[in-house]
Protein backbone atom coordinates (compact mmCIF):
# COMPACT_ATOMS: atom_id res chain seq x y z
CA UNK A 1 0.00 0.00 0.00
CA UNK A 2 2.60 2.25 0.92
CA UNK A 3 4.16 1.57 -2.39
CA UNK A 4 0.90 2.25 -4.05
CA UNK A 5 0.50 5.64 -2.64
CA UNK A 6 4.19 6.70 -3.23
CA UNK A 7 3.70 5.91 -7.00
CA UNK A 8 0.54 8.19 -6.95
CA UNK A 9 1.98 10.99 -5.41
CA UNK A 10 4.79 10.49 -8.02
CA UNK A 11 2.33 10.72 -10.84
CA UNK A 12 0.45 13.27 -9.40
CA UNK A 13 3.46 15.54 -8.89
CA UNK A 14 4.46 14.84 -12.75
CA UNK A 15 1.20 16.03 -13.55
CA UNK A 16 0.94 18.94 -11.68
CA UNK A 17 4.56 19.98 -12.79
CA UNK A 18 3.10 18.93 -16.84
CA UNK A 19 0.35 21.07 -16.56
CA UNK A 20 1.84 24.16 -15.27
CA UNK A 21 4.81 24.22 -17.32
CA UNK A 22 3.72 22.56 -20.68
CA UNK A 23 -0.13 23.54 -20.62
CA UNK A 24 -0.43 26.32 -19.04
CA UNK A 25 2.78 27.65 -19.43
CA UNK A 26 2.14 27.43 -23.15
CA UNK A 27 -1.09 28.89 -23.23
CA UNK A 28 0.46 32.33 -22.35
CA UNK A 29 3.12 32.53 -24.99
CA UNK A 30 0.40 31.73 -27.72
CA UNK A 31 0.53 35.31 -30.01
CA UNK A 32 -2.87 37.54 -30.68
CA UNK A 33 -3.50 35.36 -33.68
CA UNK A 34 -3.32 31.95 -32.01
CA UNK A 35 0.15 31.13 -33.06
CA UNK A 36 3.36 30.14 -31.02
CA UNK A 37 6.67 31.60 -32.00
CA UNK A 38 9.46 30.41 -29.97
CA UNK A 39 12.76 31.35 -30.22
CA UNK A 40 15.62 29.70 -31.36
CA UNK A 41 19.18 30.11 -30.91
CA UNK A 42 21.99 29.69 -32.99
CA UNK A 43 24.72 29.69 -30.20
CA UNK A 44 23.16 28.45 -27.67
CA UNK A 45 24.62 25.46 -27.60
CA UNK A 46 28.56 24.54 -27.21
CA UNK A 47 28.12 22.10 -30.12
CA UNK A 48 26.18 24.24 -32.58
CA UNK A 49 22.68 22.56 -32.30
CA UNK A 50 19.75 25.33 -32.06
CA UNK A 51 18.88 25.95 -28.74
CA UNK A 52 15.12 27.04 -28.23
CA UNK A 53 13.35 29.05 -25.43
CA UNK A 54 9.87 30.35 -24.49
CA UNK A 55 8.47 27.91 -25.29
CA UNK A 56 10.63 24.88 -25.60
CA UNK A 57 9.38 23.15 -28.50
CA UNK A 58 12.63 20.47 -28.18
CA UNK A 59 11.93 19.42 -24.32
CA UNK A 60 8.49 17.94 -24.21
CA UNK A 61 8.25 15.73 -21.74
CA UNK A 62 6.97 12.31 -22.43
CA UNK A 63 4.27 12.73 -19.73
CA UNK A 64 1.23 13.99 -21.78
CA UNK A 65 3.59 14.53 -25.06
CA UNK A 66 1.17 13.40 -27.74
CA UNK A 67 -1.85 15.57 -25.97
CA UNK A 68 0.41 18.55 -25.54
CA UNK A 69 1.76 18.24 -29.41
CA UNK A 70 -1.83 18.29 -30.33
CA UNK A 71 -1.86 21.76 -29.85
CA UNK A 72 0.39 22.30 -32.44
CA UNK A 73 -1.66 21.82 -35.74
CA UNK A 74 -1.34 23.24 -39.23
CA UNK A 75 -4.43 25.55 -39.38
CA UNK A 76 -7.09 27.04 -37.68
CA UNK A 77 -10.96 26.20 -38.85
CA UNK A 78 -10.85 29.08 -41.72
CA UNK A 79 -8.38 26.66 -43.84
CA UNK A 80 -10.92 23.57 -43.59
CA UNK A 81 -7.82 21.69 -43.38
CA UNK A 82 -6.51 22.85 -46.37
CA UNK A 83 -2.73 22.41 -44.91
CA UNK A 84 -1.07 19.82 -43.35
CA UNK A 85 1.94 19.47 -41.42
CA UNK A 86 5.12 17.30 -42.78
CA UNK A 87 8.02 16.02 -40.27
CA UNK A 88 10.97 15.18 -41.63
CA UNK A 89 13.22 13.05 -39.33
CA UNK A 90 17.17 12.20 -39.99
CA UNK A 91 17.17 8.41 -39.21
CA UNK A 92 19.51 7.18 -36.48
CA UNK A 93 21.33 10.19 -37.46
CA UNK A 94 24.08 10.71 -34.84
CA UNK A 95 24.81 7.20 -35.09
CA UNK A 96 25.50 7.14 -38.87
CA UNK A 97 27.28 10.40 -37.95
CA UNK A 98 29.62 7.95 -35.56
CA UNK A 99 30.05 5.59 -38.07
CA UNK A 100 31.38 7.81 -40.58
CA UNK A 101 34.08 8.88 -37.84
CA UNK A 102 35.08 6.10 -36.41
CA UNK A 103 35.03 4.25 -40.19
CA UNK A 104 33.56 1.39 -38.12
CA UNK A 105 32.73 -1.31 -40.51
CA UNK A 106 29.88 -3.31 -38.77
CA UNK A 107 28.15 -0.12 -38.41
CA UNK A 108 28.68 0.93 -41.85
CA UNK A 109 27.30 -1.97 -42.81
CA UNK A 110 24.19 -1.80 -41.27
CA UNK A 111 22.97 1.01 -42.60
CA UNK A 112 24.36 0.24 -46.19
CA UNK A 113 22.00 -2.43 -45.76
CA UNK A 114 19.27 -0.05 -44.63
CA UNK A 115 19.12 -1.78 -41.28
CA UNK A 116 17.99 -1.09 -37.43
CA UNK A 117 20.74 -0.39 -35.52
CA UNK A 118 18.53 0.06 -32.49
CA UNK A 119 16.57 -2.66 -33.27
CA UNK A 120 19.80 -4.64 -32.53
CA UNK A 121 20.90 -3.52 -29.66
CA UNK A 122 17.42 -4.26 -28.42
CA UNK A 123 17.25 -7.88 -30.12
CA UNK A 124 20.56 -8.14 -27.75
CA UNK A 125 19.31 -6.52 -24.81
CA UNK A 126 16.07 -8.08 -24.17
CA UNK A 127 17.25 -11.76 -25.58
CA UNK A 128 14.90 -11.55 -28.98
CA UNK A 129 14.78 -12.24 -32.29
CA UNK A 130 14.78 -8.37 -34.06
CA UNK A 131 11.67 -9.24 -35.81
CA UNK A 132 9.59 -10.02 -32.73
CA UNK A 133 11.42 -6.22 -31.42
CA UNK A 134 8.54 -4.08 -30.34
CA UNK A 135 8.46 0.12 -30.23
CA UNK A 136 9.17 0.58 -27.32
CA UNK A 137 11.78 -2.19 -26.28
CA UNK A 138 13.70 -0.75 -29.52
CA UNK A 139 12.83 3.20 -27.71
CA UNK A 140 15.03 2.00 -24.42
CA UNK A 141 17.60 0.21 -26.33
CA UNK A 142 18.55 3.75 -27.67
CA UNK A 143 19.13 4.03 -24.25
CA UNK A 144 22.29 1.78 -24.79
CA UNK A 145 23.77 2.74 -28.44
CA UNK A 146 23.50 6.20 -28.11
CA UNK A 147 24.33 5.95 -24.60
CA UNK A 148 27.88 4.68 -25.45
CA UNK A 149 28.29 7.81 -27.83
CA UNK A 150 27.62 10.28 -24.67
CA UNK A 151 29.75 8.34 -22.51
CA UNK A 152 26.99 6.50 -20.73
CA UNK A 153 28.26 4.16 -17.99
CA UNK A 154 26.99 0.72 -16.69
CA UNK A 155 25.76 2.41 -13.06
CA UNK A 156 23.26 4.91 -15.27
CA UNK A 157 21.71 1.67 -16.61
CA UNK A 158 21.00 0.02 -13.69
CA UNK A 159 19.44 2.93 -12.30
CA UNK A 160 17.38 4.36 -15.30
CA UNK A 161 14.49 3.13 -16.45
CA UNK A 162 15.06 0.79 -18.84
CA UNK A 163 15.97 -1.14 -16.35
CA UNK A 164 12.86 -0.41 -14.48
CA UNK A 165 11.28 -1.46 -17.87
CA UNK A 166 12.24 -5.03 -17.28
CA UNK A 167 10.97 -4.89 -13.56
CA UNK A 168 7.31 -4.07 -14.72
CA UNK A 169 6.64 -5.01 -18.21
CA UNK A 170 8.93 -8.18 -18.65
CA UNK A 171 8.39 -9.61 -15.44
CA UNK A 172 12.14 -9.71 -14.75
CA UNK A 173 14.92 -8.13 -12.74
CA UNK A 174 16.79 -5.05 -13.00
CA UNK A 175 20.29 -5.35 -13.70
CA UNK A 176 23.56 -6.32 -11.83
CA UNK A 177 26.78 -3.28 -12.58
CA UNK A 178 27.93 -6.55 -13.49
CA UNK A 179 25.71 -7.38 -16.46
CA UNK A 180 25.25 -3.60 -17.37
CA UNK A 181 28.94 -3.34 -18.22
CA UNK A 182 28.94 -6.79 -20.30
CA UNK A 183 26.05 -5.05 -22.22
CA UNK A 184 28.26 -2.10 -23.45
CA UNK A 185 30.98 -4.27 -23.25
CA UNK A 186 29.34 -6.06 -25.91
CA UNK A 187 28.30 -3.75 -27.95
CA UNK A 188 31.72 -2.07 -28.14
CA UNK A 189 32.96 -4.77 -29.00
CA UNK A 190 31.21 -5.49 -31.64
CA UNK A 191 31.78 -2.22 -32.98
CA UNK A 192 35.68 -2.10 -32.94
CA UNK A 193 36.47 0.90 -34.74
CA UNK A 194 33.79 2.60 -32.95
CA UNK A 195 35.74 1.71 -29.63
CA UNK A 196 38.82 2.45 -30.87
CA UNK A 197 37.91 6.16 -32.12
CA UNK A 198 36.58 6.56 -28.84
CA UNK A 199 39.66 5.90 -26.96
CA UNK A 200 41.51 8.21 -29.34
CA UNK A 201 39.16 11.11 -28.76
CA UNK A 202 39.92 10.75 -25.33
CA UNK A 203 43.64 10.87 -25.95
CA UNK A 204 43.51 13.66 -28.08
CA UNK A 205 41.34 16.02 -25.75
CA UNK A 206 43.56 15.26 -22.78
CA UNK A 207 46.64 15.86 -24.86
CA UNK A 208 45.55 19.16 -26.78
CA UNK A 209 42.81 20.74 -24.67
CA UNK A 210 40.49 20.82 -27.74
CA UNK A 211 38.50 18.67 -29.75
CA UNK A 212 37.56 19.95 -34.04
CA UNK A 213 34.39 19.00 -36.09
CA UNK A 214 34.73 17.97 -39.66
CA UNK A 215 33.40 21.34 -40.20
CA UNK A 216 36.00 23.05 -38.51
CA UNK A 217 34.52 24.44 -34.95
CA UNK A 218 36.43 23.40 -32.03
CA UNK A 219 35.94 23.52 -28.87
CA UNK A 220 38.55 24.22 -26.22
CA UNK A 221 38.99 22.97 -22.73
CA UNK A 222 41.67 24.80 -21.43
CA UNK A 223 41.77 22.64 -18.09
CA UNK A 224 41.68 19.33 -17.60
CA UNK A 225 41.58 18.40 -14.08
CA UNK A 226 41.46 15.35 -12.51
CA UNK A 227 37.47 15.93 -11.28
CA UNK A 228 36.64 17.49 -14.93
CA UNK A 229 38.81 14.51 -17.35
CA UNK A 230 35.73 12.18 -17.70
CA UNK A 231 33.33 14.74 -18.33
CA UNK A 232 35.37 16.20 -21.23
CA UNK A 233 36.53 12.73 -22.54
CA UNK A 234 32.63 12.15 -22.53
CA UNK A 235 31.73 15.75 -24.49
CA UNK A 236 35.46 15.13 -26.90
CA UNK A 237 33.07 11.91 -28.29
CA UNK A 238 29.94 14.20 -28.00
CA UNK A 239 30.87 17.04 -30.01
CA UNK A 240 32.27 15.92 -33.32
CA UNK A 241 29.07 13.92 -33.55
CA UNK A 242 26.38 16.07 -32.31
CA UNK A 243 27.84 19.05 -34.26
CA UNK A 244 28.35 17.25 -37.23
CA UNK A 245 24.35 15.83 -37.09
CA UNK A 246 23.41 19.48 -36.78
CA UNK A 247 25.09 21.01 -39.35
CA UNK A 248 23.70 18.58 -41.82
CA UNK A 249 19.84 19.20 -40.56
CA UNK A 250 20.27 22.84 -40.60
CA UNK A 251 22.71 23.19 -43.85
CA UNK A 252 19.35 21.20 -45.75
CA UNK A 253 17.12 22.96 -43.97
CA UNK A 254 18.14 26.16 -45.51
CA UNK A 255 18.56 24.48 -49.10
CA UNK A 256 15.10 23.00 -48.83
CA UNK A 257 13.33 26.83 -47.74
CA UNK A 258 14.83 27.99 -51.31
CA UNK A 259 13.31 25.25 -53.11
CA UNK A 260 10.36 25.10 -51.55
CA UNK A 261 6.80 25.81 -53.52
CA UNK A 262 4.46 28.75 -53.06
CA UNK A 263 2.27 26.97 -50.25
CA UNK A 264 4.94 25.42 -48.64
CA UNK A 265 7.50 26.70 -45.77
CA UNK A 266 9.32 24.95 -42.84
CA UNK A 267 7.86 26.27 -39.29
CA UNK A 268 9.88 27.05 -36.56
CA UNK A 269 9.28 23.60 -34.82
CA UNK A 270 13.29 22.44 -35.79
CA UNK A 271 13.73 19.37 -33.18
CA UNK A 272 17.53 18.05 -33.13
CA UNK A 273 17.48 16.30 -36.44
CA UNK A 274 13.85 16.65 -37.92
CA UNK A 275 12.58 19.25 -39.69
CA UNK A 276 8.72 20.50 -40.01
CA UNK A 277 6.67 21.94 -42.59
CA UNK A 278 3.63 23.21 -43.27
CA UNK A 279 2.38 22.13 -46.76
CA UNK A 280 -0.92 22.80 -48.94
CA UNK A 281 -2.73 19.19 -49.32
CA UNK A 282 -1.88 19.50 -53.27
CA UNK A 283 1.90 19.62 -52.58
CA UNK A 284 2.37 17.06 -50.07
CA UNK A 285 4.03 14.59 -52.79
CA UNK A 286 6.30 17.31 -53.89
CA UNK A 287 7.51 18.72 -51.16
CA UNK A 288 8.48 15.13 -49.58
CA UNK A 289 10.19 15.08 -52.82
CA UNK A 290 12.52 17.83 -52.42
CA UNK A 291 13.10 17.03 -48.60
CA UNK A 292 14.15 13.63 -48.96
CA UNK A 293 16.93 14.90 -51.26
CA UNK A 294 18.56 17.67 -49.36
CA UNK A 295 18.14 15.74 -46.06
CA UNK A 296 19.75 12.54 -47.73
CA UNK A 297 22.58 15.17 -49.02
CA UNK A 298 25.41 14.76 -46.82
CA UNK A 299 27.23 18.34 -45.91
CA UNK A 300 30.67 16.72 -46.77
CA UNK A 301 31.69 13.74 -48.44
CA UNK A 302 30.89 10.47 -46.25
CA UNK A 303 30.70 6.86 -47.08
CA UNK A 304 27.58 6.22 -44.93
CA UNK A 305 24.20 7.13 -46.69
CA UNK A 306 22.20 9.24 -44.86
CA UNK A 307 18.04 8.62 -44.57
CA UNK A 308 15.04 10.77 -43.83
CA UNK A 309 11.79 9.47 -42.33
CA UNK A 310 8.55 11.66 -42.83
CA UNK A 311 5.13 11.80 -41.30
CA UNK A 312 1.61 13.56 -41.88
CA UNK A 313 -0.59 14.93 -39.78
CA UNK A 314 -2.63 17.73 -39.26
CA UNK A 315 -2.04 17.86 -35.77
CA UNK A 316 1.87 17.21 -34.54
CA UNK A 317 0.24 15.02 -31.81
CA UNK A 318 -0.99 12.68 -34.10
CA UNK A 319 0.82 11.85 -37.34
CA UNK A 320 1.42 9.04 -39.67
CA UNK A 321 4.11 7.74 -41.88
CA UNK A 322 4.39 8.79 -45.10
CA UNK A 323 3.95 5.41 -46.50
CA UNK A 324 0.31 5.26 -44.92
CA UNK A 325 -0.78 8.57 -45.49
CA UNK A 326 -3.87 8.83 -47.95
CA UNK A 327 -5.06 12.08 -49.60
CA UNK A 328 -8.86 11.37 -49.51
CA UNK A 329 -8.78 10.77 -45.42
CA UNK A 330 -9.48 13.94 -43.46
CA UNK A 331 -6.88 14.25 -40.73
CA UNK A 332 -9.01 17.19 -39.07
CA UNK A 333 -10.89 15.73 -36.80
CA UNK A 334 -9.34 13.74 -33.95
CA UNK A 335 -10.62 13.90 -30.22
CA UNK A 336 -8.74 12.75 -27.31
CA UNK A 337 -9.59 8.90 -27.53
CA UNK A 338 -7.06 9.14 -30.81
CA UNK A 339 -3.91 10.05 -28.35
CA UNK A 340 -2.27 6.96 -26.48
CA UNK A 341 -1.76 8.93 -22.81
Amino acid sequence: EITTIVHTLIDYRHKARTLKKDIIGLLEKVDLDGRVRPDYLLHGTSTGRLACRDPNLQNIPALMGPMIRSCYVAGGPEDQGEYLLMEADESQLELRVAAWESQDEAMILIFENDGDIHRKVASDMFKKPQEEITKHERYLAKYVDFGVIYGRGAKSLTEGWEAQYVIDNLGGRAWTLQEAQALLDDFLNGVPGLKKWIEKQHKFVRENHYVETATGRRRRFPLVLRDTEFSIERQAVNTPIQSLGSDIVLSAAIRIQKRLPEGATIIPIIVHDSIMLRVRRDLISEVHDIVKEELETPLIPMNVPLKADFKIGWSWGKMVSYSEYDPEVNYVNYTSEDFDL
